[in-house]
């Protein structure tokens, strides 16, 4: 397997990046919950927060593939959410209908 980095750190383009694989989350998660093992990388970023070093990173992965663990061990599944980024209208529809504006950062 490949260390997963914070590369956006240090991303300083002017093009937005959109990316995925990166198990963002919504809620703290206990050890139980957690699937992926390692550090969360997105700690002390909120969930709906443009990264890098002109704000143009943004991850849409909200982890929504340990719904089925968190329900196989009795623990809530709202931490986890299927998302879609609309563009250009830079918003994120969550499927529990929830949506946010990512203009507003």
């Amino acid at each position: 397997m490949v260390a997963r980095q914070k590369w956006w750190e240090d991303y300083a383009d002017e093009q937005v990046v959109v990316v995925g694989h990166y198990w963002r989350y919504f809620t703290e998660l206990t050890a139980e919950q957690k699937d992926k093992g390692g550090p969360d990388l997105f700690e002390g970023i909120e969930p709906h927060h443009w990264m890098g070093k002109n704000n143009k990173v943004y991850c849409v992965d909200f982890s929504v593939g340990l719904r089925h663990k968190a329900r196989a061990d009795g623990l809530s599944e709202k931490a986890f959410r299927l998302a879609a980024l609309r563009w250009p209208e830079k918003c994120v529809v969550h499927d529990d209908g929830g949506w946010f504006d990512l203009d507003d950062d």
